[in-house]
């Protein structure tokens, strides 16, 4: 039986940070231009598909997203404190977790990604909007204001056989938790 080092596991898990950055909110290369802002479900809910992520599924065409922190997409009558937000990827019968956002002890609550299959291919930046987002073409308002704080998702392309991306909300002490 071979004995994994201190050393080893701490190489492992600090591979994950490499793929996080704060930007500079002035960064014209952020957000990219055809990122599309979803928000989490103010309450448990079962996965939402992102639909507008999934039509050109085996095309090879990599995704670009913005969420807020979980505490954003918290109302004022509803808590972020023992929520739990999770971006998954529906291939065949299984969701693969992408990413969370969750209150932490610490307060931090951006997103961080999850160790798995995509991880490698997965990037996050996160940074406080310089300026109004372009205008939803259905409700007429900006997609995000100045000010606001998002993280971008770099996700890789679904393949023609993959369902698509979701988006769930977990309370503790709720159903699934």
């Amino acid at each position: 039986v071979m004995k994994r080092s201190p050393l080893l596991l701490l190489l492992l898990l600090g591979t994950t940070t490499t793929l996080f950055e704060f930007v500079h909110a002035n960064d014209p290369s952020w957000p990219h231009p055809t990122a599309l802002k979803f928000t989490c479900p103010n309450q448990y809910s079962s996965p939402v598909k992102l639909s507008s992520l999934s039509s050109d599924r085996g095309k090879n065409i990599p995704k670009y997203v913005l969420l807020p922190p979980i505490s954003a997409s918290s109302s004022p009558t509803s808590s972020a404190e023992g929520k739990l937000c999770t971006l998954t990827r529906l291939n065949g019968k299984f969701h693969i977790p992408i990413a969370k956002s969750y209150v932490s002890f610490n307060g931090n609550d951006a997103w961080q990604l999850s160790p798995g299959k995509y991880l490698s291919r997965t990037f996050l930046r996160c940074a406080t909007t310089a300026s109004d987002g372009p205008t939803n073409a259905i409700t007429g308002a900006p997609d995000y204001l100045s000010g606001e704080e998002l993280c971008q998702l770099t996700l890789s392309p679904l393949g023609a056989a993959h369902d698509g991306y979701y988006l769930r909300t977990l309370s503790f002490g709720g159903p699934g938790l």
